[in-house]
């Protein structure tokens, strides 16, 4: 067993006491304990002791500028750090309360744990703090003295006959050998004594947070993954196996304090089942009759008595993980951030410039929709700088802003511009501009430079979404996104002022920026509700959503519609929709925004992008998330008579709210969303798992320093960091994606809308068949036109592959020479560009590597010297070899492969030990083949793998009776799913472009 060493535990020592002369305990500090916590007389008279005086009180505190000056019983320096020591806690050696506990790493003995000052010292916020402990030493667990009462008592509310009762120690002893026993971790000394001493058994933690720290480096800063500390890592060597463990910590008044609760009960819980303990949870409940709000275990003592504490509901892990997750959800979306360290100024109503207090040097506007935050900051005067994720979100605060932008694509090196245009570049870097992250690192073709933010106000709108982006984004970035991010620090730390901007701004995200700036954040936060009058209708199918449409369009009533898809095989794709419209609006004016349109030159999305005025000269107007964030669609006639939302869970839920309010009129909305949304990573909901995981795949492929990026070091010291801000990213999308309607909604009603579900039971299938016609239409359409595009030179695909802006036949072209330079099909068909499409490149090259072992070594070494060095982009850039390497050893997976086009079927109960094996490792299984085999079923499961590689299972006629197992199964073939192509000629030719690669 391996123990936590965290810090040096608190040495026993024996105070020099004058209870010969005087009581043990004062009546003060008793009464606190037995009339104030509900301890009993005899525990309190074990456990707690009444100091005063400095030989008493800094022989308990020993804080370093006495004990490092002295031997312990030797007299007390008299240097001037001494003496400053004295004074610092002159108030605390009046006196106090000292309670003392078992240390059970030191065999049980008696130590001194927690002083409790009568007056207690200010910190730097002006915040008392309450308890004092030891210098340098880490959190002591807390295990009350018992008495014989205490003992029996426990014993008998577990069922047991107790042994004679010896001593305190060997009580606790033989409590925690019984299986019936409940021991229970809650937070706090008196909480412990008290529950112990009314039948109990109760380990007091200091803090929610201590019973599984993270290790800490030598500025301070947390990292790795949380252990369980050293007292609670000796509970499996003396609990029995499964041996029940609750987990009972306060209660809070906050959303944001109930939050932070269940993240510590999460994470301790996690750990202690690891460690092969029986979890379950203990929630206070307020109880019926109590004046005031009851918070903790001895609270309830005091009001009901051990009756009270008994009748608490107590459930499994598992269970209360499931059962609180959308409470817990609505309370983080309600407070996603802590404002108790932080000042914190809220309003009521829109944003000024004059609400960014100058004298702040990182300032949050958190406000809804409509609050004017980007109106602020376009009041402020001198010098602004803003960096987005966007670049139509760029083009608009050029607009805005009236700045110049750093556009993509451009070269801004001397070399490679006109006079007149770098004078331009000068003058903007001066006065100030708007670039985009993708190329803001140095020497990009945005780039941000640290002495362009000297003296300006660094401006990041929609900075929630900007940090995910750089963490996350699979756009240009990714190429760069060491480069971006230690730039990024660089230019946070050199700002004037730096301001962050968003509706949905969380904790997560002001962590990184005030680590970046070295200082806290100060928030202005208003509360105002511009939706506040506004409703919104969720539908609970989505053909309730087309019937919308089709009312609207036969109606000839204009309308904004906003959907997360935009590739065409998607049915809600703009184009797709755009068709089902006409058959109701034949000659409506339909504007499809889209990443593809706002950057054809000469497209009305263009110009719509920069001037959203524009879109009121269209009937319809079908948006993609390009218009999620930053524009404000102002519509003082009404123009259009509906806002309409569609997303299948690809979209975050706070990006669909926002987008839902682009339109600054209250019209009504209309909506459908998926029940769950996608997930990254292993898929946990917990940044711990998701870190230590993804940390983990990126360690055996033995290509980059897990801890650190060295690159950044200079920037932001450890920046470690930057895994752990995508870690929490992470699990906060993955925690949401498993109840994402009720995110939508919750963030919804936060925002003002009411929200109405609707429920149908009109057959909505012809609808929902129209839509298909139109999108099998449009695939049809679309292929045969990239299979008749002029074919382009390599050095051609190569140029338009940098180029931002291009026509749509420029895309068709595109994709065609894509097509050769991938597959090696000179002459594509429609059915070849379908299937290339349909990921036909990933899924042959899997194939290969899977099959090949010598071309995924060659394929392994070339991809290793291009990927980055951030874990979770180096995880991705490999994950071909690395799943390929997997896949590879496994037999039955070569078997279903070979059944193909054999006419040979099967049955999935063939391999239902195959897919329990994989529900056994499914973190690790998600992590490395992207999904979940838990919750599905073992035909769906093999359909998963076999699809990895462009194969898939089909259904026969067949059926088959297990008489001894009482079940019928369905007989399947497997089905080469790439079959528009040449398989083995696609092999052929990505061998060729692996070997050329790699020499």
């Amino acid at each position: 067993m391996i123990l936590s060493n965290l810090a040096p535990p608190v040495k026993p020592c024996q105070l020099a006491l004058s209870w010969d002369s005087s009581p043990r305990t004062s009546a003060k500090h008793r009464d606190e304990w037995v009339n104030g916590s509900a301890v009993s007389l005899a525990v309190t008279e074990l456990a707690l002791v009444s100091v005063a005086g400095q030989q008493q009180v800094m022989e308990f505190l020993r804080p370093k500028a006495i004990n490092a000056h002295r031997t312990y019983g030797g007299a007390m320096p008299m240097n001037k750090p001494a003496i400053n020591a004295r004074r610092k806690f002159s108030d605390q050696c009046r006196g106090g309360w000292l309670a003392y506990g078992h240390a059970p790493i030191e065999n049980g003995e008696m130590v001194p744990v927690t002083y409790k000052p009568d007056i207690a010292r200010i910190n730097e916020k002006g915040k008392p703090i309450k308890y004092e402990r030891p210098a340098g030493s880490k959190p002591t667990p807390y295990f009350s003295p018992l008495d014989a009462d205490a003992y029996y008592l426990i014993a008998e509310r577990a069922g047991l006959n107790a042994p004679t009762f010896e001593s305190s120690w060997s009580a606790w002893l033989w409590l925690l050998k019984q299986y019936e026993v409940d021991l229970v971790i809650d937070e706090g000394e008196k909480k412990a004594a008290a529950a112990c001493a009314n039948g109990f058994l109760t380990i007091g933690l200091a803090g929610i947070w201590n019973g599984c720290p993270r290790l800490r480096d030598t500025t301070g800063l947390p990292f790795g993954a949380p252990t369980l500390i050293a007292e609670l890592q000796w509970l499996a060597s003396i609990r029995p196996s499964k041996a029940p463990i609750i987990i009972a910590f306060d209660a809070s008044e906050s959303a944001r304090g109930r939050v932070d609760i269940r993240n510590a009960r999460q994470k301790l819980g996690r750990l202690l089942a690891e460690a092969g303990h029986h979890v379950r949870i203990r929630e206070m409940q307020q109880p019926d009759g109590a004046a005031t709000f009851i918070k903790g275990t001895d609270d309830l003592l005091v009001f009901g008595g051990a009756n009270a504490l008994n009748a608490l509901k107590i459930v499994d892990f598992d269970v209360w993980t499931k059962e609180s997750s959308k409470k817990a959800i609505t309370d983080h979306l309600l407070q996603p951030f802590h404002t108790s360290n932080r000042r914190h100024q809220v309003i009521a109503r829109h944003f000024k410039a004059s609400d960014i207090p100058s004298d702040s040097n990182l300032v949050a506007l958190i406000g809804g929709l409509g609050s004017n935050k980007t109106g602020a900051i376009a009041e402020i005067t001198g010098k602004l700088v803003s960096i987005t994720h966007r670049r139509s979100l760029a083009d608009n605060q050029g607009h805005r802003f009236g700045l110049a932008i750093k556009r993509e694509g451009q070269a801004l090196n001397a070399s490679n511009q006109s006079q007149g245009s770098l004078r331009q570049i000068e003058q903007a870097e001066n006065d100030g501009f708007v670039t985009v992250a993708d190329s803001s690192y140095i020497g990009g073709s945005g780039e941000l430079r640290p002495e362009h933010c000297s003296g300006a106000v660094l401006f990041i709108d929609e900075a929630d979404a900007f940090l995910r982006h750089c963490l996350m984004a699979a756009t240009a970035i990714k190429n760069h996104r060491c480069d971006v991010l230690t730039n990024l620090a660089k230019c946070v730390a050199a700002a004037k002022q730096v301001v962050l901007a968003g509706a949905h701004i969380d904790e997560t995200t002001l962590l990184a920026f005030e680590r970046m700036r070295g200082c806290s954040s100060t928030i202005v936060e208003s509360t105002l509700q511009t939706a506040a009058s506004r409703t919104c209708v969720a539908f609970d199918k989505v053909g309730q959503l087309l019937e919308k449409i089709e009312n609207l369009a036969t109606n000839k009533q204009p309308f904004l519609f906003h959907t997360a898809s935009a590739e065409d095989a998607s049915k809600m794709a703009p184009h797709n929709l755009a068709k089902f419209i006409r058959n109701y609006w034949p000659n409506a004016r339909i504007l499809e925004l889209t990443a593809k349109t706002i950057r054809e030159p000469e497209h009305p999305a263009a110009a719509a992008m920069v001037n959203p005025s524009r879109l009121l000269d269209f009937d319809v107007v079908l948006a993609t998330p390009v218009l999620e964030t930053g524009f404000s669609i102002e519509d003082p006639t009404q123009h259009f008579k509906a806002v309409l939302g569609h997303t299948s869970g690809h979209t975050l839920p706070q990006a669909f709210v926002q987008s839902l309010g682009r339109l600054r009129t209250g019209v009504e909305r209309f909506i459908w969303c998926c029940h769950n949304g996608s997930k990254l990573g292993n898929g946990a909901p917990c940044a711990d798992d998701v870190e230590r995981i993804k940390l983990h795949h990126a360690n055996r492929l033995d290509l980059i320093d897990l801890v650190q990026l060295h690159e950044a070091n200079d920037a932001i010291g450890n920046s470690a960091q930057f895994v752990r801000w995508w870690s929490e990213i992470a699990a906060h999308q993955n925690w949401l994606a498993n109840y994402y309607r009720h995110a939508v909604e919750v963030l919804l009603t936060r925002e003002g809308y009411s929200v109405n579900w609707q429920k149908s039971d009109v057959d909505t299938r012809p609808l929902i068949d129209e839509l298909t016609e139109a999108r099998d239409a449009t695939v049809a359409s679309e292929t045969t036109a990239v299979a008749a595009a002029e074919p382009i030179l390599p050095s051609r695909l190569i140029e338009l592959e940098k180029q931002q802006r291009l026509t749509r036949e420029q895309r068709r072209q595109v994709e065609r020479a894509q097509i050769e330079r991938d597959l090696g099909i000179k002459i594509p068909s429609p059915e070849q560009v379908q299937c290339s499409r349909n990921n036909c490149y990933g899924k042959a090259l899997l194939h290969l590597l899977m099959v090949n072992s010598d071309v995924r070594q060659q394929w392994h070494q070339t991809a290793a010297g291009a990927a980055g060095r951030f874990a979770p982009d180096v995880t991705k850039a490999m994950a071909p070899s690395t799943r390929a390497k997997l896949l590879a050893g496994m037999p039955w997976l070569n078997k279903l492969i070979g059944l193909a086009g054999t006419g040979q079927t099967f049955i999935s109960l063939d391999f239902e030990q195959q897919h329990q094996d994989a529900i056994d490792q499914r973190g690790i299984w998600r992590e490395l083949l992207g999904f979940d085999p838990g919750g599905v079923t073992a035909r769906t499961f093999l359909n998963q793998m076999l699809k990895l590689i462009g194969f898939k299972l089909q259904r026969t006629s067949r059926r088959e009776t297990k008489a001894e197992i009482g079940k019928t199964y369905w007989h399947y073939e497997v089905v080469d799913d790439l079959a528009a192509v040449d398989r083995e000629k696609v092999h052929h030719h990505l061998v060729g472009v692996i070997s050329s690669v790699s020499k």
